[in-house]
């Protein structure tokens, strides 16, 4: 979600989104794209909480792939409407020309500002998820999770049948 919405914002200026789309608001554009990189941001704060919070591998592995399916239930509800299964209406608003556009490729001179807020979101993903697999993965080089002690308690209790 988040490449698609910095792509969105990025791809998409004002004015050529008034010249294709004269009746539909630039705004409630730019909120969707902001609320679609939110959603993304939000995944991947998920994400985290199930790896510090999970006891095991097949927890982790559990959790992500609910996780998956439940952000890919937008799709498939899209998917099912354009195949009017949910309704006319449905079908008629997820075919309309705005879902089926194309814009060319932008220049930003025009647009300084959105560029240079792009370039930041991704040099600040870039910095946030790169650097801490860097120090964990430095740490995991050097043994650092590496048990030091193993502790084995077979109890007080002796066995009848070993003789």
């Amino acid at each position: 979600e988040i490449p698609t919405g910095a792509y969105l914002l990025r791809m998409v200026p004002q004015s050529v989104f008034n010249k294709k789309f004269p009746n539909r608001s630039y705004r409630k554009f730019v909120g969707a794209a902001m609320l679609r990189l939110c959603l993304g941001y939000i995944f991947l704060l998920n994400v985290f909480v199930i790896l510090v919070k999970a006891t095991g591998v097949l927890d982790i592995f559990y959790d992500v792939l609910a996780l998956q399916f439940i952000s890919e239930l937008d799709d498939i509800a899209f998917s099912l409407c354009k195949l009017d299964v949910l309704g006319k209406q449905l079908q008629r608003a997820c075919t309309a020309k705005l879902f089926q556009t194309e814009f060319e490729k932008q220049e930003f001179r025009k647009t300084r500002k959105a560029s240079i807020f792009l370039k930041s979101v991704y040099v600040v993903n870039l910095v946030v998820f790169v650097t801490p697999m860097a120090v964990f993965s430095q740490r995991q080089m050097n043994g650092y999770y590496q048990c030091n002690t193993i502790k084995v308690d077979f109890g007080d209790a002796v066995w009848g049948g070993s003789l």
